[in-house]
């Protein structure tokens, strides 16, 4: 026979409580991840969007750029001051694919599966040139505008941009044979000078 101890029986055991700390760390743990992909996706967005050229910025289409349907040199968003930034965009339309005689036209393509390539936006860019760099402007390839080492047969050398829609004289006076191109919107003129060889 056994022997118990006197007193009373011990009740059932109740389970240890479990630490609920652990769940509040991983619930923390996935807000903090939400709140910086989201963060994140804000700024990158917000990158993407300053990097979209759109009136008012400077373009360069120096190569090689990703090309568009045409596979010609796509725009790249450039600070205006540099040599390679070759125009500005002066208007963008979606509706209006026309650019006054003095333009030069940009036109961005899509195409939708099954039909032909329309034009979705039209710029009517100016040149933005930088004096003393030398530009071929009657290039067809808008990534060959630019002649960086000034040797190409039709090339022009910038003397002076003058910001006003016409020349006062200014160019004559740098060099008789000076070229005039001017532009009414945004007012500007360039006087040029063929390169010498």
């Amino acid at each position: 026979m056994t022997n118990y101890p006197p007193g009373p029986f011990p009740g059932p055991q109740q389970p240890p409580k479990k630490s609920r700390k652990l769940l509040w760390i991983l619930l923390a743990v996935v807000v903090v991840g939400v709140a910086a992909i989201g963060i994140g996706g804000t700024i990158l967005m917000r990158k993407v969007s300053d990097a979209i050229p759109t009136a008012g910025d400077c373009v360069s289409f120096h190569a090689p750029h990703e090309t568009d349907l045409n596979q010609t040199a796509r725009p790249l968003k450039a600070d205006c001051a540099s040599a390679e930034a070759t125009f500005q965009v002066v208007t963008e339309s979606e509706s209006n694919p026309e650019c006054a005689d003095e333009y030069t036209v940009y036109q961005w393509m899509s195409k939708k599966e099954g039909k032909p390539a329309e034009v979705s936006k039209t710029w009517c860019m100016v040149p933005n040139l930088v004096d003393n760099y030398c530009y071929q402007l009657d290039a067809e390839d808008l990534a060959q505008v630019a002649d960086t080492t000034c040797s190409r047969p039709g090339s022009l050398r910038v003397l002076k941009h003058i910001d006003a829609a016409t020349d006062d004289g200014t160019c004559a006076a740098l060099s008789p044979g000076a070229k005039t191109l001017s532009y009414t919107r945004p007012a500007r003129t360039y006087c040029l000078v063929p390169v010498s060889k």
